[in-house]
C-alpha cells in the first residue's frame, strides 16, 4: 500500500542493482512490484521478514515515489529465478528467426 493513488501509471527503472516496475492494480492505494536482483540479493532478501524488507525496499526506491510512501506490504513476498531460453536453431527452410523470436525471457530482466 501507498499513499498516493497510482493513477494507472506503471513505472520502470534501470539501475545497477537491477530493474524495478511499478504497475498499477485495480485499487488506486495498492500496486504490483518486479523487483529483479541478482541471486546473492535476492537469497539475502528472501531471509527477511516483511518489516524489513519493506524498510530496503524504500530506500531501493528513490525517484520512483510517484505513489507516495510505502506504507505497507499486503500479498506474500515471493521469488523466482529467471532464465534465458535461446533457440540455437537460427532458420528452418524458408524462415529466419531473428531478436526476440530467437529468445526469452521475463521482460523486466
Amino acid at each position: 500500500m501507498h499513499t498516493a493513488e497510482h493513477k494507472n501509471i506503471a513505472v520502470e527503472s534501470f539501475n545497477p542493482q537491477g530493474p524495478l516496475a511499478i504497475l498499477p492494480t485495480k485499487e488506486a492505494f495498492n500496486s504490483a512490484v518486479i523487483w529483479s536482483v541478482k541471486s546473492d540479493s535476492a537469497n539475502f532478501l528472501s531471509t527477511l521478514k516483511k518489516a524489513e524488507f519493506l524498510e530496503v525496499f524504500k530506500s531501493y526506491l528513490g525517484r520512483m515515489g510517484h505513489v507516495g510512501e510505502v506504507t505497507k506490504i499486503t500479498s506474500i513476498i515471493k521469488s523466482y529465478p529467471l532464465s534465458l531460453t535461446f533457440d540455437k536453431n537460427t532458420s528452418n527452410g524458408r524462415i529466419v528467426k531473428i531478436g526476440d523470436a530467437l529468445n526469452s525471457i521475463h521482460p523486466v530482466a
